[in-house]
């Protein structure tokens, strides 16, 4: 363990097809309060495949009662993305029934006013399935050149843990 608590994410760790336009942001980019206590987080790999659908290691927590994941990805100006992550629960997940998850995604430099917000519940996710939430996260870049993008769940004070997250998806999002 360092003596940062937290896990400041490399954010050099991210594949980009520029056929699709679709940037996956692996867990090594993101940064994770507590991440880098071995108490609250398995150790987050900081590796990068070289291809877009190659296996990387998710980013697993075994418990914490302060979750939040944040990250960020350059994007070109005036255009309309869709941010979602990839997540699965394993078999021992637990605190999730009666704590939601909040996903938040804005454009650099925007006013609070201008964040988008979903509320998803993962009580009902099967253990092991991956899955992407939320499904309707789309934020407009405006004239910024960088998205900001988030997982929460800070308000209950429960415990929860057997989260892992995969990747962090942004794409083009349809008109």
């Amino acid at each position: 363990m360092t003596s940062n608590p937290h896990f400041e994410g490399n954010p050099d760790l991210f594949y980009c097809d520029k056929n699709l336009q679709k940037t996956k942001i692996y867990p090594g980019a993101l940064s994770i309060v507590w991440g880098n206590d071995g108490r609250y987080w398995k150790p987050i790999k900081q590796t990068k495949p070289s291809y877009a659908d190659g296996e990387m290691p998710p980013a697993e927590l075994i418990q914490v009662n302060w979750l939040e994941v944040t990250g960020s990805v350059e994007v070109k100006r005036n255009r309309r993305y869709s941010v979602q992550f990839q997540v699965s629960l394993t078999q021992d997940a637990f605190g999730w029934g009666n704590s939601p998850v909040y996903f938040m995604a804005k454009r650099e430099g925007c006013s609070k006013s201008q964040v988008i917000w979903r509320k998803c519940s993962l009580s009902s996710m099967p253990a092991g399935r991956k899955i992407y939430v939320p499904g309707n996260l789309v934020v407009d870049s405006g004239n910024a050149l960088q998205l900001q993008f988030g997982l929460y769940e800070v308000w209950t004070g429960k415990w929860k843990g057997g989260l892992k997250i995969h990747h962090v998806l942004v794409e083009p999002a349809a008109l």
